[in-house]
């Protein structure tokens, strides 16, 4: 049974996933290239629109936390930028912006822990993989403070001939855990299932553990 249905007149496109909080869901759009709308419905189809935003181009995915923050990351690039719920950028970190262009780099998963630091991970080019295909990425992993500064990173590069792509994270008793995939046995191979557990204080890994299944493993922690 069809409960309401809205039409968004706002939005010409999307360009970011739907979110949901507080049982809300909130989404982005190009109102006026390079200007966004955000929309936010309520349980009953009531939408609030914030239009006229203006931040990075190319948006990807949000994520939403406890305190109506927005984070919004990048398609291609490793950027993360906080908006307030009226959508005004509060700051914005792009990381290593040397290959900026390629298209290789994108945040996937996010977290905040209880004294407002952010763990991101996601895919980021290796050393040897500016001019090469997917096969060459790695996974690297971001602890960012509450204003936006990188306290440290973790990349993960299995061997020189594979592939690593993290698909998620969480948060449990101190620790970071990485969920990711990786080739198994060199370029053009079957991808093995890998966690990675790291210190949530400094990033140091402490454990690795390695599940070969030859197949696609973009399974959720």
């Amino acid at each position: 049974m069809l409960l309401w249905q809205l039409d968004l007149p706002e939005i010409e496109f999307f360009t970011s996933n739907i979110t949901a909080y507080n049982n809300n869901v909130i989404v982005f759009g190009f109102n006026e290239y390079p200007f966004h709308s955000k929309i936010t419905i309520e349980p009953d189809g009531t939408k609030t629109v914030v239009g006229n935003i203006e931040f990075i181009r190319g948006l990807s995915n949000i994520f939403v936390d406890e305190s109506l923050g927005i984070f919004a990351t990048h398609g291609s690039l490793y950027w993360l930028t906080k908006l307030n719920s009226t959508g005004q950028v509060v700051w914005s970190t792009l990381y290593d912006d040397q290959i900026q262009g390629l298209g290789l780099e994108k945040i996937n998963a996010f977290i905040k822990d209880d004294q407002g630091n952010i763990f991101v991970t996601g895919h980021f080019p290796g050393d040897d993989s500016a001019n090469s295909s997917d096969i060459y990425l790695d996974f690297l992993t971001l602890k960012l403070n509450s204003d936006g500064e990188i306290i440290w990173e973790n990349k993960y590069n299995r061997s020189i001939d594979s592939g690593e792509e993290a698909f998620d994270l969480a948060l449990k008793n101190g620790y970071i855990y990485v969920c990711s995939e990786s080739s198994n046995d060199g370029i053009g191979t079957d991808h093995d299932f890998v966690v990675l557990k790291m210190n949530a204080l400094n990033g140091e890994e402490t454990t690795q553990y390695i599940l070969t299944t030859h197949r696609n493993p973009k399974n959720r922690v």
